[in-house]
């Protein structure tokens, strides 16, 4: 963005010049519609102040992991010093062979990382890169992606489990799998015929393969809080409308299942899958400059005023950035905006895009900002 142009409001009546104008067997799980179906689908910190110069060097060898959805970066190794960000569980970051100090809340010691600031092990943090959880969510974020993971709804409420289940498990946990099963398999919208490929996207290796973490009868790693027992199948319920966020999708016995962030596994036939929008925005000024109008309806339409009248020129694409001359105009009591091209745009279906008149003072001073 050009800066100091980073903020974009609203337009305002006050912003506009010009005058107004007038004017099969669902149940059983290894029946082949049933397999077909499911198989068919089948942070590190901000930007602060470097390590201090007598931090040992970072090695080739020696790693710290997160264990934490937060695991915090101090800018010095002192627990009340500024947090820089954090690390995801999973994360694996190089750093030292040796700590850089020890106590002071962290006995086992802060070791630095790239590209800045200090991790302190401990419950949150690990030097054991073989550690199950560490292991377990190895998969990173796709930040070239439209979404880092695959999303899914809960559309139909159904048991969070911690270990795959057996037949005896789902009769219990899932009593309504067969009338659940055919809904889902007819369900052409919203059931095996929406958004089944997703599960086999975000570059999994082997979209159908069981997790190390739960072959042979192995419970998920207890990051999630939920297993509080060696014997638990079942941890918790969904509920309906929840979404989340997954990292890993497989087939067993012919159902597919996929993998939460916190590491509990949700059956996808009870999910609606998110596709996303591959809609990413507008560059300024390179792509579109000020004043614009972004068209937020589908049903927009373009005009020209012909002899006093309005007259329908055609459709104004969704989401498309439309220059303005700055110039408006009330028509049937309605504002228009006036385009480059001569036509206008109603002010129902768009919004008018300018700089602000004044910047924060934060924001000259340079600072990275949003403004939504």
């Amino acid at each position: 963005m050009r800066a100091g142009w980073a903020l974009v409001w609203l337009w305002m009546i006050s912003g506009c010049t010009g005058a107004s104008k007038d004017s099969p067997r669902a149940g059983d799980l290894d029946h082949p519609a049933v397999a077909t179906a499911a198989a068919r689908g089948s942070g590190a910190a901000a930007s602060p102040a470097a390590p201090s110069p007598s931090s040992p060097a970072l090695s080739d060898s020696a790693f710290v992991a997160a264990l934490a959805q937060e695991t915090w970066v101090y800018e010095r190794p002192d627990l009340t010093s500024k947090k820089l960000g954090y690390l995801r569980a999973g994360a694996v970051m190089k750093t030292s062979e040796q700590p850089v100090s020890k106590g002071a809340g962290c006995p086992q010691g802060f070791y630095p990382i790239e590209p800045m600031g200090f991790v302190c092990v401990g419950p949150t943090a690990t030097r054991d890169t073989n550690n199950d959880i560490v292991r377990a969510l190895a998969r990173r974020p796709n930040t070239a992606s439209r979404f880092p993971y695959m999303y899914g709804l809960v559309k139909s409420i159904s048991p969070m489990y911690a270990r795959l289940p057996s037949r005896a498990a789902l009769a219990e946990s899932e009593p309504d799998l067969s009338r659940h099963l055919a809904k889902w398999l007819a369900d052409t919208e919203s059931g095996t015929g929406y958004g089944q490929e997703i599960w086999q996207d975000q570059g999994a290796t082997d979209a159908n393969a069981i997790p190390w973490f739960l072959r042979d009868g192995r419970q998920v790693p207890n990051f999630s809080g939920l297993v509080s027992s060696r014997d638990l199948v079942a941890v918790g319920q969904t509920k309906r409308r929840n979404g989340f966020a997954f990292i890993d999708s497989f087939l067993y016995e012919g159902r597919r299942y996929n993998v939460t962030t916190d590491l509990v596994v949700v059956p996808a036939d009870r999910l609606r899958p998110i596709r996303g929008s591959d809609f990413h925005g507008y560059s300024i000024p390179e792509q579109v400059d000020f004043p614009f109008a972004l068209i937020r309806s589908d049903q927009a339409r373009q005009y020209k005023y012909v002899k006093g009248k309005l007259v329908d020129v055609g459709p104004a694409e969704w989401r498309s950035a439309i220059p303005l001359t700055g110039k408006c105009a009330f028509f049937g009591g309605k504002m228009h905006f006036e385009t480059k091209d001569g036509t206008y745009v109603s002010d129902h279906d768009s919004s008018r895009m300018d700089p602000p008149k004044k910047l924060p003072g934060w924001a000259t001073a340079g600072e990275k900002w949003i403004d939504i």
